[in-house]
């Protein structure tokens, strides 16, 4: 079960960004940012802020992508607002959202709302 889930997950994010007008989701962690990315909308730029050098194959995004509002999408075990505090000035949780599969619950995920953005936002870690 380790896959199972992100598509409607994914459908979740994708709706919550269309309504709130997010320009992009940025993330931690390859799975995720990589699950989004296939199953979420293409014309929605999933960024993986830390770990850049597992995306060399695209070129980096420009900070001027982080000049709209967008989401954060993390893991709910992780303090992602304090690792974002330093990278926007502002940062609201908007929603929890569970990834199920077969029926239960196997993840809890936080999507804040991030603007005003103090660069650098993205890490080369």
């Amino acid at each position: 079960m380790r896959f199972g889930g992100w598509r409607e997950l994914t459908r979740q994010v994708d709706q919550l960004a269309r309504q709130r007008g997010a320009a992009f989701v940025v993330t931690v962690g390859y799975p995720a940012t990589s699950l989004l990315t296939y199953y979420g909308d293409p014309t929605l730029p999933v960024v993986q802020r830390d770990q850049r050098q597992r995306w060399l194959f695209q070129d980096s995004p420009s900070e001027a992508l982080f000049e709209a509002p967008g989401f954060a999408f993390i893991d709910a075990d992780r303090d992602f607002a304090a690792e974002l505090a330093p990278h926007f000035a502002r940062l609201e949780e908007i929603a929890r959202l569970q990834r199920r599969a077969n029926g239960r619950a196997m993840e809890t995920y936080v999507v804040y709302r991030v603007a005003d953005p103090i660069p650098p936002v993205l890490s080369g870690e």
